[in-house]
């Protein structure tokens, strides 16, 4: 599974705030990092990881969280969230199994690229 850069986009803001987005596609999945870069040296991201959905097709891939250290969490990374569709038959069952792997390769290479380790600061730009 390969994390594609779709778009990078720039800007700065009148309180001289530095802010770029960059857009990415993954298995399905749209992903935005968006980072801002204040005057006094500090630096927040976040991300959003939207799946793509198509009519007859991957109805089943969950929503994908980033949790940062900023909330309270020991450690930034990506969750799945977990749903229930209720009882499905085994050509759903099918379908709805494929689409938590795809989450779960997706949420495997976010981590890996963007996800931190307890402790370490935001990554050099």
């Amino acid at each position: 599974m390969k994390l594609e850069l779709i778009d990078e986009k720039t800007r700065v803001t009148a309180d001289g705030r530095y802010c770029t987005r960059t857009d990415y596609s993954i298995g399905g999945y749209a992903v935005t990092e968006f980072k801002s870069f204040y005057s006094n040296g500090t630096a927040i991201t976040n991300y959003e990881c939207t799946p793509v959905r198509v009519p007859g097709e991957n109805c089943y891939l969950p929503e994908i969280y980033y949790r940062d250290n900023w909330y309270d969490c020991r450690v930034s990374h990506f969750e799945i969230q977990t749903t229930s569709y209720g009882a499905l038959d085994a050509e759903e069952f099918k379908k709805f199994l494929e689409a938590q792997q795809m989450a779960m390769g997706v949420v495997e290479v976010l981590n890996r690229e963007f996800g931190k380790q307890e402790g370490k600061s935001e990554k050099e730009v």
